[in-house]
């Protein structure tokens, strides 16, 4: 063996060196098993598993709402937002509404939502020539986000375009409102 190491290359030696060494550093105490448990389910838990993460609570259904194919569809929204969209994005991100923070295209159950603010459970909704002739689906789909417990806010693409300001200052109020309301 000795000789086989003396000819193998510089990366190999230590690689090698490292085999060798490995089982004589000292490994950490292995936690006691718990309750109900066994030693060896104990060890693989400690060793390969790392400790779940804080549940959150999620309000909506985020299976529903990130699969794969509402997943594209809100990347290509993303990606050609309208003029009226874009220029809203500009004003609402990097918590630029009040330290409020926005997500764009954001998938709530069935239907993906123009801006949404999780802290506030606000949605932000832009109409314009794609909400023609579809009250009665702007309609369902504000009554199944009221039960979700978030609250719709509409605004018009011609507001955008008289006065950013004067939107991002509205949403900004009815944060606050909210937040005084819990």
């Amino acid at each position: 063996m000795l000789r086989h190491l003396l000819q193998a290359t510089r990366n190999d030696r230590v690689g090698i060196a490292t085999y060798l060494v490995t089982p004589l550093l000292p490994t950490p105490p292995l936690p006691l098993p718990s309750k109900g448990r066994g030693v060896l389910d104990t060890v693989a838990n400690h060793r390969y598993h790392h400790q779940p993460q804080k549940q959150r609570d999620m309000h909506y259904n985020t299976a529903e709402a990130n699969d794969k194919a509402h997943r594209e569809m809100r990347k290509s929204l993303r990606s050609n937002a309208t003029p009226a969209e874009a220029a809203l994005w500009r004003a609402l991100k990097g918590r630029g509404a009040g330290g409020y923070k926005f997500r764009r295209q954001q998938g709530i159950g069935p239907y993906v939502l123009d801006f949404y603010c999780p802290e506030l459970r606000l949605c932000v909704e832009l109409d314009g020539a794609s909400h023609d002739y579809k009250y009665e689906y702007d309609e369902q789909r504000t009554a199944y986000l009221r039960r979700q417990g978030i609250r719709v806010v509409r605004f018009e693409n011609e507001q955008v375009w008289k006065s950013v300001d004067r939107i991002v200052e509205e949403i900004v109020r009815i944060g606050e409102e909210m937040k005084g309301q819990h």
